[in-house]
């Protein structure tokens, strides 16, 4: 055999080889840090517009499923724009609306509204402003060289025999599958824990109560939208009742009310059962729970279901 017909021959084995490895492995450290940064720069860079934005806090980006809601509401797009201790800051609203196809046959925004995205301290929109601080370069390496990046991604030994071992072992206690093109983190925890987050509302709502102008900002907003031919719909992401209650006691969010201006401008409301679905951690909703709301949401807005 010549040399010539040896190199190439050496080139296909290690290609198939470094190929078989890559699909095969087991998932490491490294391959979720990948799928979070690459989620979340795509998220904040990317230029893509969708016929549905969804939007709010951490409920909204762990308890949403786009491709769900786009399964009821047959050929339109649906983006999930959460971002954790999201609001609904004048700046938030005019990045959604940059991302929403106004050209749509059915324009639609759907709001998840809780009362922690309603205070000062989640108008400072630090998660979205960090992700928009990103360096150039690290934007352009996950939106456009995301197969290259990922391919030649170097791993140890150590990192293989870790996640081996944690495969092996049924898991980890927490759960986070990342769904970068949907917008959408799933998550549960293995057992769930419906009281862990209850101390730390108490100790966000001591100092941070729901802001009257943040309300008058999103229903502002909201007429504003439909008016201009967008729909407008909103929801409470369902929780425990330990949490709800906890919420309406602490946090000076009325909910009736704000319902009620949020109807008179334009919106519409979408009561959900939380009776119906479990949270992990009594804030965000588990994987199957979170599939189930979306169903339920999407059905809602094509109208299948009251």
């Amino acid at each position: 055999m010549l040399l010539r017909e040896r190199i190439v021959w050496s080139l296909v084995v290690v290609i198939c080889l470094t190929y078989v490895l890559n699909r095969y492995r087991p998932v490491t450290a490294g391959d979720k840090e990948f799928e979070w940064n690459r989620l979340w720069i795509f998220k904040t860079h990317s230029t893509n517009k969708y016929d549905c934005i969804v939007a709010g806090d951490s409920r909204v980006y762990r308890g949403i499923s786009a491709s769900a809601i786009e399964k009821e509401l047959e050929g339109l797009s649906v983006f999930n724009f959460g971002y954790s201790s999201g609001s609904f800051s004048s700046f938030m609203l005019d990045q959604i609306e940059n991302r929403l196809d106004l050209n749509s046959k059915r324009p639609i925004v759907l709001l998840g509204v809780t009362p922690y995205s309603l205070t000062e301290k989640a108008m400072e929109d630090e998660h979205f402003r960090e992700q928009l601080a990103k360096k150039k370069e690290e934007i352009l390496e996950y939106l456009y060289f995301e197969p290259l990046k990922r391919f030649f991604h170097p791993y140890s030994i150590q990192e293989l025999y870790e996640a081996r071992k944690t495969a092996d072992s049924g898991g980890t206690v927490y759960h986070q599958e990342s769904f970068y093109r949907q917008g959408w983190v799933a998550s549960w925890k293995i057992p769930p824990d419906p009281k862990a987050a209850l101390p730390g509302y108490v100790k966000d709502f001591a100092s941070n109560r729901v802001s009257p102008v943040a309300i008058d900002t999103l229903v502002d907003r909201v007429g504003r939208w439909t008016r201009n031919g967008i729909e407008v719909y909103g929801f409470r992401p369902p929780t425990t009742v330990e949490m709800v209650q906890l919420e309406n006691n602490l946090s000076g969010f009325q909910e009736s009310l704000f319902v009620q201006r949020f109807q008179d401008a334009g919106g519409r409301w979408i009561d959900l059962d939380i009776s119906e679905y479990q949270s992990y951690d009594g804030s965000h909703l588990a994987k199957s729970s979170a599939i189930k709301v979306s169903e339920r949401i999407g059905k809602h807005i094509s109208g299948r279901e009251p």
